[in-house]
């Protein structure tokens, strides 16, 4: 298939466009038309929601034939290495290289040769376009479909959108959509022509830039004034056509408006909420409080001696364990207060830190409301009670002896 360029079309004039910034539409505000706003494109409304991942790795490969197949790209890449300055511009020259503008650009001529036909000019295609305008007029022919108008241009303030619509198509028989809606003789639909390859993940935004259409105004971008839509424009179903550049092929498939314009609404809820600078808050420290600990003397009051201290250290692994066990904040109390210089009891203390971590575990109890240890080994000793245990088990295993030799 032959390139064309577009500039061969000879016969159309000149069309008006919106003025632009930054490729952005500029309209006149309603409520104040000494100002302007800057409106989105329908076609690229419903790309916020398009799942992207295979077209971002297709742009890669073809930025990479690009910079394979061109030296002077790869020259220019390979001198501007690690630098963003002119980065975007760099990257759609290599893309654009690697695809080939001349698709691109016969899909524009092809939809320009549509407009020309249907005004009827006498404008007459040069093959193999013929073919694929042949088969968009008979297509248009069959369905009783008539474009009453032809890329006008509209303004949606209800989406803060505006562009260029291809078509609003009059019915010229009773058509039925596929949930059974009766379109009535005379009904006029909104229409968008295609001429890609193929539509795949598109479809969803097509059908949210017809809603778009649907529910604007005609704009004329010579007076900048808004008309209203013709009546009879129907609010529910749109038309879009499938003219695939070079396959001689037209379909036509029916668009919900109703379902675009449901991810028009979410388009806009992703939009406001990007805008949103509340994500995230300082976050302020709490007033430093202080820390209770319970205080352990340095020095052992009072010690025993080392059988003393042997006999009391389960009854300190026993309170320990209850005290853990009691709550998280007795757990805490007692791991914060425990003197670094003394070990636990499963690893020996002598009587000095034996008597220190008593003083800290009956201070821990006493400050959560614990009960008093029962049994306490410490009152016998006080007593001397212990004597009178350690007697009867002497008595009860007395010294063995040996016969003489």
């Amino acid at each position: 298939m032959s390139g064309i360029d577009i500039d061969d079309l000879e016969g159309m004039p000149p069309e008006r466009d919106f003025r632009r910034a930054g490729g952005a539409p500029m309209v006149r505000r309603v409520d104040d038309p000494t100002r302007w706003d800057r409106y989105s494109r329908p076609s690229s409304w419903g790309k916020d929601l398009d799942d992207e991942s295979a077209l971002v790795n297709w742009r890669i490969d073809r930025a990479m034939d690009g910079v394979a197949s061109d030296p002077a790209i790869a020259a220019t890449v390979a001198a501007n290495l690690g630098r963003k300055e002119g980065a975007k511009e760099r990257r759609e020259r290599a893309i654009q290289r690697g695809r080939g503008d001349e698709r691109a650009d016969i899909g524009t001529a092809l939809h320009a040769m549509t407009e020309r036909v249907e005004r009827g000019d006498g404008f007459k295609a040069p093959p193999p376009y013929d073919a694929d305008l042949a088969a968009y007029l008979l297509t248009l022919e069959r369905a009783q479909l008539t474009s009453e108008f032809i890329e006008c241009k509209i303004c949606a303030d209800v989406w803060r959108a505006a562009g260029t619509c291809d078509r609003i198509y009059r019915t010229g028989c009773e058509l039925t959509t596929p949930d059974g809606t009766t379109i009535e003789r005379g009904s006029l639909l909104i229409g968008d022509l295609k001429t890609g390859e193929k539509l795949d993940y598109k479809l969803p935004a097509y059908c949210v830039q017809l809603a778009i259409y649907a529910d604007g105004m005609f704009y004329d971008v010579e007076t900048d004034e808004r008309t209203p839509m013709p009546e009879g424009l129907r609010m529910d179903w749109g038309l879009l056509v499938h003219l695939p550049a070079g396959s001689a092929h037209c379909e036509l498939l029916w668009c919900d408006l109703r379902v675009g314009r449901v991810g028009a609404a979410l388009v806009r809820d992703v939009r406001a909420w990007r805008k949103r600078i509340d994500f995230c808050q300082t976050f302020t420290m709490p007033p430093d409080e202080e820390i209770p600990m319970i205080d352990v003397p340095d020095e052992a009051v009072d010690p025993g001696d080392a059988e003393w201290a042997g006999a009391l250290l389960p009854f300190i692994q026993e309170r320990v364990n209850a005290i853990g066990l009691s709550s998280n904040e007795a757990r805490a109390l007692l791991v914060r207060s425990w003197p670094a210089d003394i070990p636990t009891p499963g690893e020996g203390m002598d009587p000095a830190q034996v008597s220190r971590i008593l003083t800290l575990l009956d201070g821990v109890e006493a400050a959560m409301g614990l009960p008093w240890p029962l049994n306490d080994p410490r009152i016998e000793w006080t007593l001397g009670l212990h004597r009178s245990q350690m007697d009867r088990e002497h008595r009860n295993n007395p010294p063995s002896t040996k016969e003489p030799l």
